[in-house]
């Protein structure tokens, strides 16, 4: 699921600090995989995230990267999920651009 989560994420356009904000999206991600019970904690979610996607490889964020930060803070646990994984939303299929 991980490496699915890091495919979706590798084309975009866009801002200022991109590996800042790659590490803002993958924190958002896992706050909600938490919370919606999909992972035991921050850190494991994080590190198992970080295995396939380095955030240090960010070049640019597209331009949904907002609507993305804003869609994983605000949709429900149900919308969010399969039933056995957290789902990204659309709008954050493409949102990073990695070198």
């Amino acid at each position: 699921m991980w490496r699915l989560f890091a495919v979706c994420l590798l084309v975009g356009c866009g801002k200022a600090d991109p590996v800042a904000q790659c590490n803002d999206l993958l924190s958002q991600y896992c706050a909600r995989a938490v919370d919606c019970g999909f992972s035991a904690s921050m850190p494991s979610c994080l590190a198992d995230l970080k295995t396939s996607l380095d955030c240090n490889r960010a070049v640019s964020v597209s331009k949904d990267y907002d609507t993305c930060l804003n869609q994983l803070a605000t949709y429900s646990c149900g919308v969010l999920s399969n039933g056995t994984t957290l789902n990204i939303p659309q709008s954050c299929a493409a949102t990073l651009t990695l070198k």
